[in-house]
């Protein structure tokens, strides 16, 4: 795996060319009057996080999570500043969604333990993110904006396609979203497919991985070709992550799947999430993000981020969203294959002030952002 790589930056001032570059390692965990020395010694006439985002790969963060909607466990406010201290021009707010209760809950909207939420909350909640211009006196030139998405990851349901379709359109076509992805994590059984513990000693292995690649994911793409506010059919490689199906999942499977799947508009994501894992547990990436970059046109990513900071877990000792999103512009610059979902929407912005891009403990307000 490639070493992760500070970002070179370079400007030219009056004919006057020099070069410096900036390590966001420098960057991290800095006082906000840290950072503003920094910036200020670095280059009077900048904003390091613009020249930053202009030098990136990647820009956009297309799949994650919050507490207030799903299992994440950090709020709106906190993602949109972590993009910020990241470089990254566009976030999708991406928290899990059900339709036809395929994931155990009775109602239709995002789910997360112990609450349910509607996607119309999530919209208001961006909405009062969003501040009018007069509500504060930031400086364009000393702050960073980021386009921000309402979205859902919404469960693909086998039985249930019609309902889910009619989901679907409510909330994009007339409702309160600008985009979802659709991912499958249940079998037609209601099992998670990434998860063993699902699978009883009376499962069929065989009989999963067939459906999941044969059945599930083409119909899941037939789906999202029916709305071009579905950007994203994400991570196909979830099942490789069970050992109890692993080691049934062949290459001919997902090249069979993706034959299927390049014949609707949606594009398959890289999962950073589940790339790394794999890596770091198995030694090598997944057979799934392997056929993709090999044998796709083109391919999205995600770091499906739900943690900022570093993660308690032993695959993620670093920032998690950091980390995935270097592990993504690896694979973009590698293939050149990779293309952004979130570029042609229409989507509002919040404007962060350099000087609020700090450690992640302090607290700050919404009155800290405004929109334009």
């Amino acid at each position: 795996m490639t070493a992760f790589r500070p970002l070179h930056l370079s400007r030219t001032d009056d004919g006057d060319n020099s070069d410096f570059s900036l390590d966001r390692g420098e960057i991290t965990g800095l006082t906000p009057e840290e950072i503003v020395t920094r910036y200020e010694e670095v280059n009077e006439n900048s904003n390091f996080l613009r020249e930053m985002a202009d030098q990136r790969i990647v820009d956009e963060l297309s799949h994650g999570h919050t507490a207030g909607f799903s299992d994440g466990t950090d709020e709106i406010a906190y993602r949109i500043c972590e993009a910020a201290q990241n470089g990254v021009k566009r976030l999708a707010f991406t928290d899990h969604g059900d339709a036809t209760s395929i994931s155990g809950h009775q109602r239709q909207g995002y789910y997360g333990e112990e609450q349910f939420q509607t996607p119309d909350l999530l919209r208001d909640a961006l909405t009062d993110t969003l501040l009018d211009e007069n509500d504060s006196d930031l400086r364009k030139e000393y702050s960073f904006d980021v386009e921000v998405a309402a979205g859902m990851e919404i469960d693909f349901d086998l039985d249930n396609q019609e309902k889910l379709i009619q989901y679907i359109h409510n909330q994009l076509e007339t409702g309160p979203l600008d985009m979802m992805l659709i991912s499958v994590h249940y079998d037609s059984e209601g099992r998670n497919v990434g998860y063993a513990k699902d699978f009883g000693p009376n499962a069929d292995p065989e009989k999963v991985v067939e459906e999941y690649f044969q059945e599930m994911i083409p119909a899941a793409a037939e789906i999202a070709d029916k709305f071009p506010g579905v950007t994203t059919l994400a991570h196909w490689d979830r099942p490789e992550g069970n050992p109890f199906l692993a080691d049934h999942i062949t290459r001919e499977m997902y090249e069979d799947a993706l034959d299927q799947v390049k014949k609707y508009d949606v594009v398959l994501e890289f999962n950073a999430k589940t790339g790394l894992r794999n890596i770091l547990n198995q030694g090598h990436p997944t057979l799934g993000s392997r056929v993709l970059f090999e044998e796709a046109d083109e391919f999205t990513g995600g770091t499906d981020t739900h943690r900022i900071g570093r993660s308690g877990k032993v695959d993620y000792k670093v920032n998690e969203t950091e980390a995935r999103l270097h592990e993504l512009e690896r694979a973009a610059e590698e293939t050149g294959k990779f293309v952004p979902v979130l570029e042609d929407l229409d989507l509002d912005s919040v404007r962060i002030p350099v000087e609020r891009v700090c450690s992640n403990n302090e607290s700050f307000s919404v009155k800290d952002f405004e929109t334009h």
